[in-house]
């Protein structure tokens, strides 16, 4: 059994390319006789490459996880350069990790590589000078020594005892669940395999705190249950685990619906569209309630925020404020890489959790953090507010004939009809049907 992990910088490069200087291994910066140092800390083991730069590593297939952090060192003025970071797989894109920013706090990067050959890293950018990439602990784990089979969210809602086998599939369709919500697990999961079209989805259910009714309608359901034990007060933010499901689950693409939720059409449109939007993109659906107000203006009007908030979470804020496609995160869709992008920037907002645990009385101060993260990483693609028609603000028709459920007015067919806030209650008889 291994007592450690390996790091990377103690294997043999067998593929380097750098846009200035030399490869940078143990802490060196690789130029200027300069060491790696980020937010004051110096590193033993760190990566420096300055973009555009690509770095390959032979694996051999010895270990199952690389793990890591990605900044640009302290010798660069604050916000004078950004640099994209992605990493490979066997010649596989499998973690994007865009607009990494001067000064701004380090972002974790997480892959699976079990049984790879190759890995390999690589960043670009469009502000070449002083573009001092740095990556952090890079490190390598075996069996023996991965990671452990407990993770806590990004926003530290829940600890997540981890399954002990990580589950791998091609779609992960993912929720969460309480004691006491359990109707509306299963009414979710019953419309779910009626009329989603996806019957080789894996789906998990994340339960926080359950009691045996929870447990069991899990059971029932042919879900994968994933215990999680409640850190903070259990409301709507505990949600954010399912900004953390790619850390559960290992799949090529996920779907995370909040359980409030019926599925009454078919999903395969969604998910063809991940396959046509550019590599980290995160499918979302605009918020019916707070229309199209930038972001700055609903922190202060609707998440009981101040302007200086913004840079708190962030550290240095550059349009963010002017973000327009504020979401409603009861719906979002990606692949792997874009999922471990969105913990990783939340993770790098050191002070989040606080800032929602600051307003116990607005129980949704998550789907900010969560507007924020899209907003800097510049991933979100809006899809059609029927995979996500939200009865707190929108109306729908029931056909008499068909049973079809139609949006009001416009006459389309609902796919993901969202019960939400203060429409929880609204056309029993469209939820009387997966009871």
């Amino acid at each position: 059994m291994s007592d450690g992990p390996s790091y990377l910088d103690s294997l043999p490069c067998i593929a380097a390319r750098v846009g200035y200087g030399e490869v940078g291994k143990y802490g060196e910066l690789g130029y200027e006789g300069k060491r790696v140092t980020v937010r004051g800390r110096s590193y033993t083991h760190a990566l420096s490459a300055h973009p555009p730069s690509h770095l390959c590593f032979a694996l051999e297939g010895r270990f199952e996880t690389f793990r890591c952090e990605v900044a640009l060192n302290d010798d660069v003025t604050l916000s004078a350069s950004h640099a994209d970071f992605q990493v490979s797989v066997d010649g596989r894109q499998v973690a994007p990790m865009p607009f990494v920013v001067a000064g701004e706090p380090p972002r974790e990067i997480v892959v699976n590589c079990a049984g790879a050959q190759r890995l390999e890293l690589s960043v670009r950018t469009s502000r070449w000078d002083f573009c001092h990439a740095v990556w952090l602990d890079p490190e390598l784990l075996t069996t023996d020594t991965r990671r452990e089979r407990r993770c806590v969210d990004c926003l530290e809602r829940v600890e997540i005892a981890l399954p002990t086998e990580t589950p791998r599939a091609d779609l992960c369709i993912a929720t969460i669940v309480s004691p006491g919500y359990e109707p509306l697990l299963t009414s979710l999961l019953r419309s779910l395999t009626a009329n989603g079209g996806c019957p080789g989805a894996r789906v998990v259910a994340l339960m926080v705190d359950p009691d045996e009714r929870c447990v069991q309608a899990v059971e029932q359901s042919g879900a994968l249950p994933v215990h999680c034990h409640a850190l903070a007060r259990v409301n709507a933010t505990v949600k954010s685990a399912l900004y953390s499901v790619a850390r559960i689950v290992n799949a090529e693409r996920y779907l995370c619906l909040d359980a409030d939720i019926l599925v009454l059409g078919d999903l395969k449109p969604l998910f063809a569209a991940l396959d046509a939007v550019r590599e980290g993109s995160i499918l979302v659906a605009r918020d019916a309630q707070l229309g199209y107000d930038p972001l700055l203006q609903q922190l202060c009007r609707r998440y009981a925020g101040r302007p200086s908030d913004m840079e708190a979470l962030l550290g240095q804020v550059f349009d963010e404020g002017n973000y327009d496609l504020i979401v409603n995160d009861g719906v979002f869709a990606g692949s792997r890489g874009a999922l471990l992008a969105l913990d990783g920037i939340i993770r790098g907002m050191r002070g989040a959790p606080a800032w929602v645990d600051a307003r116990p009385d607005h129980g949704w101060r998550n789907q900010f953090i969560f507007n924020l993260a899209l907003a800097r990483l510049h991933c979100g693609v809006e899809i059609a507010p029927v995979y996500n028609w939200q009865t707190h603000e929108c109306d729908v028709d029931l056909e008499a004939e068909s049973g079809q459920v139609l949006t009001r007015g416009g006459g389309r067919a609902v796919r993901l009809l969202h019960f939400c806030g203060p429409g929880r209650d609204r056309y029993p008889e469209i939820r009387a049907r997966f009871a």
